[in-house]
């Protein structure tokens, strides 16, 4: 009867660890590809070089080529200083202003 008790024992747990390893293996893995956003081609978007100053109406960057009004935000902090602004060119009118995503100042 013993025998009998020790065998049943050790089959279970036989059984039971066969029954954990194939719960515990994880199936495959789903192969996830990443998303694209739209370039900056794509956005039409930018990089200006300039100093922003004042204008009757708002700030400006003036660049080498020409002065665009900026749209999108408060640019009295970087008033007078040199910036990298990477925005899109917005026509309103007859003139080009340049819609800000993105400043950076240059020392």
């Amino acid at each position: 009867m013993k025998i009998l008790v020790k065998s049943i024992t050790i089959v279970a747990c036989l059984a039971m660890s066969g029954f954990a390893l194939a719960v515990s293996n994880p199936t495959e893995p789903t192969q996830v590809n990443p998303t694209n956003l739209a370039t900056a081609a794509q956005n039409n978007t930018q990089i200006f070089h300039g100093i922003v100053k004042r204008l009757d109406d708002g700030m400006a960057l003036y660049t080498a080529k020409e002065v665009y009004p900026l749209i999108g935000g408060n640019f009295d902090m970087i008033a007078g200083k040199n910036v990298n602004i990477t925005g899109k060119l917005v026509e309103i009118g007859n003139s080009k202003q340049l819609t800000v995503k993105r400043i950076q100042l240059n020392d």
